[in-house]
């Protein structure tokens, strides 16, 4: 599968992130699973947390897999950071797409779970009459399963750029590594 771009012959992450953005937005959408139903078992709780670290290997793999065979072998930390994006972007959206169908049909309580929850913290704040009316309108259009996923995207991209400047440096580096060998 040849990505390079025709113009500039430099590698295009586009094609690249967008098969390994799939399957980890799977892993992503199943790490959200698993959070929400961690509140009911311990053992949740503790796969979450696998998954975690095997998304955070998986990532740093993908993105090793685009240096060795779309990049000839060499990346610079650039050329990572904007493959690990694109790689979160598309992860996001496929994850957003599993929320939804989650949060609509599988379990339409956690939401106002959490909106009960959120009460409750905004309760012991001692807000005004008129704050508290205020952020519980805000609660309730945000914790809609299509807003919410949608947020959710915003978050993972934020996690993406923290992911992406931790494992740029370390997929780069490993060409040093191999050269001193």
């Amino acid at each position: 599968m040849a990505t390079k771009n025709d113009k500039t012959g430099k590698p295009s992450p586009v094609n690249h992130a967008m098969v390994y953005g799939l399957e980890m937005g799977i892993f992503f959408g199943l790490n959200f699973i698993l959070t929400a139903k961690a509140q009911d078992s311990a053992w949740m709780s503790v796969l979450s947390w696998l998954l975690t670290i095997y998304i955070i290997y998986g990532v740093f793999r993908s993105a090793f897999n685009y240096r060795m065979t779309e990049c000839e072998g060499e990346i610079t930390f650039g050329q990572s950071f904007k493959y690990i994006m694109y790689l979160f972007f598309f992860a996001s959206i496929v994850a957003a797409l599993m929320r939804i169908v989650y949060l609509k049909w599988f379990d339409t309580e956690f939401l106002s779970r959490m909106l009960t929850q959120t009460r409750l913290v905004l309760q012991q704040l001692k807000l005004s009459a008129s704050d508290l009316a205020m952020a519980e309108e805000s609660l309730q259009s945000l914790l809609r399963p299509v807003r919410f996923s949608l947020y959710y995207i915003v978050y993972d991209l934020i996690m993406g750029v923290f992911a992406a400047l931790i494992l740029s440096p370390l997929v780069k580096k490993m060409i040093e590594f191999e050269n001193q060998q």
